[in-house]
C-alpha cells in the first residue's frame, strides 16, 4: 500500500533535481540572462493556460513579493503589453494554442519572449528569445500502471500527463523569486531548488511515516468515491495554496472525481470533502470555510505547517508539513515586502496532492489515457 505515492514524489523530486544538475546546469547562463531581463523590464507578463498557467501564476506571485511588477495575461485586471516588456510563456507540449496566440500577440506588439518547455523544437520554443527547458514529456503512456512496475517502467516522467513538468515550473519560479535579488542568481537559483526539493522530500516521508493510517484511509475514501454517487470535493487556501488548490482540483477531475470550487459552496450537503490548505493553520478565510463545512457535515482534511493550529483541531483528518517560512496573517499590512520567502509548505502540499492522484489511480485501475480523456481538449 501507498508504493505509488510513495513512487510519486520521488520520481518528481529525482527527475526534478537530476534535471537542474544536468541539462539546465549546462545552460546555466540562460538563468543569468534570465534575471538581467526581469530586472530592466518595465513590466512581466505571464502566459499561460490550465495547470501550467497556475504554475505561472506562482511565479508571477514570487516575482511580485520581490518587488517586480507583474501582470497575468487573460486575467480581468491583466496590463497592456508594450514593447520592451518582458513576456513569460510556459507550456510544457510547447503547442498549447492559447499560450501560442497571445505569445505572438506579444512578439507583434515588441515584447521580448521568456519560453518555458519541455519539448524542444516546439513552436513556443522557436518563438522564444530564450527558453528555459523543463522535465518531462508531453505523450500519454497506456500501459496500466500496475504492468508498467511489473516491467520495471513504472517510473514515468508524467504521474499522469504534465505533472513533472508542471512540478518543476512551480520550484523554478519560487526559485527564480528568491535569484532575481540576488548578487549571485545563478548560485541563489540552483541552490533553492535543492532546498525546496529537499525539504517537500522530507516532509513527504515524514507523511508516510506518521500519517501513514490516515493517508491510506484518505485514499480508500477518494477510490470509494469513484465508485457511487460522488460527493462534491470543495478545496480553500489562499496566496500560493490557492493556485496549488486548483492544480489539485484538476488532477482530481481526471481522476473522475467531483471536483468543485467555491463558486459552488452554496451547494454543499454533508458527505461532501473539504480540504483546507493553510501554512500557519489561521488563516482567517480557510479557517472560517472549515468552520462552516464542519457545521455543514462535511469531511474536512487539513494540510496545515502548524500541528496544532486552529485549522488542524477543527479538521476530521490533518497532514503536518515542516514549514520554515515566516507566516503573516493573510489579512495583515506588511511593512515591507517579505525578503527570502521560501513556500516548501505549498510545495509540499502540490506534491502530496499529486502523489494521492497517482496512489488513488492506481488502486482504482485507472490508465494514463483514461486520465487524459479527461483533460480539457479547449486550451
Amino acid at each position: 500500500m501507498l508504493s505509488a505515492f510513495r513512487d510519486a514524489y520521488r520520481l518528481l523530486t529525482a527527475a526534478t533535481r537530476d534535471h537542474t544538475r544536468g541539462k539546465l546546469s549546462k545552460e546555466s547562463e540562460k538563468i543569468v540572462e534570465l534575471v538581467r531581463l526581469i530586472r530592466s523590464a518595465r513590466m512581466i507578463h505571464v502566459i499561460g493556460v490550465g495547470r501550467s498557467g497556475l504554475a505561472g501564476k506562482i511565479l508571477a506571485s514570487a516575482l511580485k513579493l520581490a518587488g517586480y511588477k507583474v501582470s497575468f495575461v487573460g486575467d480581468i485586471l491583466a496590463k497592456p503589453v508594450r514593447k520592451g516588456d518582458v513576456c513569460i510563456a510556459i507550456s510544457g507540449s510547447g503547442w498549447t494554442p492559447t499560450t501560442l496566440l497571445a505569445t505572438e500577440a506579444a512578439l507583434r506588439l515588441g515584447a521580448r519572449i521568456v519560453a518555458f518547455t519541455a519539448t524542444p523544437g516546439s513552436k513556443l520554443d522557436r518563438l522564444a528569445d530564450l527558453t528555459i527547458y523543463l522535465p518531462g514529456r508531453a505523450t500519454v503512456d497506456t500501459t496500466h500502471y500496475i504492468e508498467r512496475r511489473i516491467i520495471g517502467r513504472h517510473k514515468t516522467p508524467l504521474t499522469p500527463m504534465g505533472t513533472l513538468n508542471e512540478f518543476a515550473m512551480v520550484v523554478y519560479g519560487i526559485a527564480l523569486g528568491r535569484a532575481v535579488t540576488a548578487n549571485d542568481p545563478k548560485t541563489v537559483f540552483f541552490s533553492t531548488v535543492d532546498e525546496i526539493l529537499s525539504h517537500a522530500e522530507r516532509n513527504l516521508d515524514w507523511v508516510v511515516e506518521r500519517h501513514r493510517d490516515e493517508l491510506i484511509e484518505l485514499v480508500n475514501i477518494l477510490v470509494e468515491s469513484l465508485n457511487k454517487e460522488q460527493p462534491r470535493i470543495f478545496f480553500a487556501g489562499t496566496g500560493i495554496c490557492e493556485y496549488t488548490c486548483y492544480m489539485a482540483a484538476q488532477r482530481f477531475m481526471h481522476l473522475g472525481l467531483n471536483s468543485s470550487n467555491l463558486s459552488d459552496w452554496p451547494f454543499r450537503s454533508e458527505g461532501d470533502l473539504f480540504f483546507a490548505v493553510s501554512g500557519s493553520g489561521e488563516n482567517i478565510l480557510t479557517v472560517s470555510l472549515a468552520r462552516i463545512a464542519k457545521e455543514d457535515g462535511l469531511r474536512v482534511i487539513a494540510l496545515v505547517g502548524r500541528e496544532n493550529s486552529t485549522l488542524s483541531q477543527l479538521a476530521d483528518t490533518s497532514f503536518y508539513f515542516e514549514d520554515p517560512a515566516l507566516r503573516v496573517p493573510f489579512l495583515s499590512v506588511r511593512a515591507k515586502r517579505e525578503e527570502g520567502f521560501l513556500p516548501v509548505f505549498e510545495v509540499s502540499s502540490l506534491l502530496f496532492f499529486e502523489s494521492l492522484v497517482a496512489e488513488v489511480a492506481e488502486k482504482a485501475g485507472l490508465t494514463e489515457e483514461e486520465l487524459r480523456r479527461r483533460h480539457a481538449n479547449v486550451e
